[in-house]
């Protein structure tokens, strides 16, 4: 097992690689030559984690969750992780549908009571559906974290 050499900008592209026995020379029949082709998957930002909603006494809800980044090095619970990007980014989708789409520089969003009563007429209900992608400048969004949250 090896990783690609490939970057981002071969994101889409066909490769060929080969595959065989290690003992054997390449030119060997037991070798096997396939394409692939590259999604960059591998570069794609993680999952956010503790994804949480607490209704304030104002009726707001402050949403938050936890960033992780590929270069944690297993310091879970170590505090908060390096930013591996050029720039800190989220989509934030609040409700079913979702009803509200934010873009966020911070793994924290205020969703006021004037904005819930945009969304529902009046305070969110509990549970609320949640879902948060980090995005990562060079290679777009990684895996969506969704989660149902009694506020």
């Amino acid at each position: 097992m090896a990783r690609t050499p490939a970057g981002p900008s071969e994101a889409g592209a066909t490769l060929f690689l080969k595959a065989g026995p290690e003992t054997a020379p390449y030119d060997d029949a037991a070798w096997e030559t396939f394409a692939l082709v590259y999604a960059g998957s591998g570069r794609l930002p993680w999952r956010p984690a503790a994804l949480r909603a607490v209704r304030t006494d104002s009726g707001d809800i402050e949403i938050a969750w936890v960033r992780r980044a590929r270069d944690d090095s297993g310091r879970w619970g170590a505090g908060e992780v390096a930013l591996d990007e050029e720039a800190e980014r989220y989509r934030l989708d609040i409700g079913a549908g979702p009803l509200r789409s934010v873009t966020l520089e911070a793994s924290v969003f205020l969703y006021t009571a004037a904005m819930q009563a945009e969304d529902f007429g009046g305070p969110a209900p509990s549970p609320l559906t949640l879902a948060v992608t980090q995005i990562s400048p060079r290679f777009g969004p990684g895996r969506t974290a969704s989660a149902t949250v009694s506020i």
